[in-house]
């Protein structure tokens, strides 16, 4: 069809696909009858006259009609117009997923070129030269967007083949946008060149042989005892595999698509079979997206799986947490002892309400309390007291097992109080904390009726020993002195004690200690003493005994004894002269009545007068 100006001349040349031309039965006559086309058209125009494609038909109209029926046609056009937008849509919600993109573009790129090749696409576009560029445009596409799916399903980035390619393509369509419409047949017969060519490697090797390849090397990567048959193997990659998948669909769209480019070069039937071959490799495709679907469903089954087990197991953990707190609050707050929570500074976290009201926790200024601020005493002692806690945190530290300690702790109304305290290490939120639990020492009942009595003890060379033996040696002199005497003399007491197994058994010298100290090693320094040959059999021997009249206590160790006559004759001289270890000594010679040391040095006896 033509279109003419006002000069009677031709303007712009149209072509159309299934025309009818209706005639009168009437004109044909029996025999013989000659059919004449006039063809009226610009003779410079490529296309002009019929197209060689067959067939022509002569027939009822109503047969003619259902010849040209597109309605399968329009439904495979659906068909990928609709698979292609999915396939969009999953990938806007999943971009790491290129592959969903190209694949989509291909497909919806499909259907345009297969409706820009319907006779239904001219009810839609009457000029036949953009419905041209529609056509050859979505046609020089299709392969690059199955490479790009491949590649990218494959090996998740685009080859250098598929961007020269791509690019190749593009000029041509800017070949086709700009140059004159018998420039596009040339470029499509180009295309139809290369597009062949490309169709063999991206499609028959990128797929088929490509496929076949990694089967057998699958194949030869099995032991040879466990090899099973190679076409089993093959047989597994179909089903299984996303280039399995694609095997069949790529063979028959390869055909198809090869039969079709054939067909325009020298057949010129015009078949069009790749719509088919296209069909069936967008059902294969669709199979491998069934797969991955089939896959991430049972992977979410498993994981749906997983998660309700570690909900059950949260829920009995829950519930075992539940009744551990239960119990540790039954514990803590139900107990008439005091209890409380120091961090590993020894400052109080919280306590229960008996420790709230033993060390008045719930006071100002008592936000940074420390279990060493509530020590009773004097320097002396409250210094012995912070030595004990420092040994006892040490030792925790170590072995983790719970430390008993005996002093007086001072209230909130300032006055002593004698309590054993037992310091435990535990874990919480993982953090590191100290519970501490506190047991006021009653009056023993045997003192009110206590009049006298004799012990002896051997001991370890070791603090916690003579902390442990000091204590209970001078439990009974509070039937005959008072509370504060009686204190004083078991902290005098505690350091000869400490003197027999430092300077005595481990023959540790007041130099030795001082460094020791300086250096914070001094616990580490006891210990290494102690377990040396000459020093680890080693015993203290403590005897005492007390009478409504005295006390007589008498300390023995194993060492070589010290110089006693040169300390007590220095012993008038003011306390700030004396060495700071000889501080103890000096005390006790101020606390008994007594002091009287054997020729060797490693004994001392004792004796307190009661009034």
């Amino acid at each position: 069809a033509v279109d003419l100006d006002k000069e009677g001349n031709i303007s712009r040349n149209h072509d159309r696909r299934t025309l009818f031309f209706p005639f009168a039965p009437e004109l044909l006559t029996p025999g013989t009858n000659h059919l004449v086309i006039r063809l009226w058209g610009d003779p410079a125009y490529m296309p002009l006259g019929l197209h060689s494609a067959q067939p022509y038909y002569i027939t009822q109209y109503s047969e003619m009609q259902k010849k040209n029926n597109e309605v399968v046609a329009v439904t495979f056009i659906g068909l990928y117009l609709f698979i292609g937008i999915y396939h969009i849509f999953i990938f806007l919600t999943r971009r790491q997923d290129r592959y969903n993109l190209f694949y989509g573009l291909f497909s919806a790129d499909l259907a345009v070129y297969l409706f820009s090749r319907t006779h239904t696409v001219y009810s839609f576009i009457a000029n036949t030269r953009v419905i041209f560029v529609i056509e050859l445009s979505s046609l020089f596409l299709l392969m690059p967007f199955i490479a790009a799916f491949l590649d990218w399903l494959r090996y998740s980035k685009l080859t250098v083949t598929t961007k020269v390619f791509s690019l190749f393509c593009f000029s041509l369509i800017a070949g086709i946008l700009f140059l004159p419409r018998h420039i596009g047949f040339d470029l499509l017969g180009i295309w139809q060149v290369f597009g062949l060519a490309m169709a063999v490697y991206y499609i028959l090797y990128g797929i088929v042989i490509r496929f076949f390849i990694d089967q057998v090397k699958r194949w030869r990567r099995q032991p040879r005892d466990e090899r099973r048959n190679l076409f089993l193997v093959i047989f597994d990659g179909l089903r299984i595999s996303a280039l399995g998948n694609l095997v069949f669909g790529a063979l028959f769209l390869f055909a198809t698509a090869f039969y079709d480019i054939f067909d325009a070069l020298v057949l010129h039937q015009d078949l069009v079979l790749t719509k088919y071959g296209f069909f069936v490799f967008t059902m294969s495709t669709a199979f491998i997206l069934a797969n991955r679907f089939n896959f991430l469903h049972v992977r979410l089954h498993e994981l749906n799986q997983t998660l309700e087990e570690r909900i059950q197991d949260l829920t009995a953990t829950s519930q075992l947490l539940r009744i551990n707190e239960k119990k540790y609050r039954c514990l803590f707050e139900g107990t008439s002892d005091p209890v409380a929570l120091l961090d590993e500074e020894l400052s109080f976290i919280e306590g229960n309400a008996a420790a709230m009201s033993l060390f008045g926790l719930d006071r100002p200024g008592t936000e940074n309390l420390n279990l060493r601020d509530i020590l009773y005493g004097q320097e002396v002692e409250r210094n012995q007291g912070i030595l004990s806690i420092d040994r006892a945190m040490r030792s925790l530290s170590q072995s983790q097992k719970p430390k008993e300690l005996k002093f007086r702790i001072r209230t909130p109304l300032g006055e002593p109080k004698t309590c054993r305290i037992r310091l435990e290490a535990i874990t919480a939120m993982n953090q590191s904390e100290i519970l501490l639990h506190v047991r006021p020492e009653d009056e023993d009942p045997l003192m009110e009726c206590f009049v006298e009595g004799r012990e002896v003890y051997s001991i370890e060379s070791t603090l916690s020993a003579a902390d442990e033996a000091t204590r209970r040696i001078t439990h009974s002199l509070k039937r005959y002195l008072d509370a504060e005497e009686a204190n004083y003399l078991m902290i005098c007491l505690r350091e000869i004690i400490i003197n027999a197994v430092e300077h005595g058994n481990l023959e540790i010298s007041f130099d030795d200690k001082s460094r020791a100290q300086q250096e914070q090693k001094y616990f580490e320094f006891i210990q290494e003493r102690q377990q040396m040959d000459e020093f680890k059999d080693r015993t203290v021997t403590i005897e005492y005994s007390i009478t409504q009249k005295r006390a007589i206590y008498r300390v023995t160790d194993m060492g070589p004894g010290f110089d006693h006559r040169s300390f007590l004759k220095n012993a008038h001289r003011h306390q700030e002269e004396i060495l700071e270890h000889g501080r103890g000594l000096f005390m006790t010679l101020s606390a008994f009545d007594t002091v009287k040391y054997n020729e060797k040095g490693n004994q001392v006896s004792l004796i307190k007068n009661f009034n």
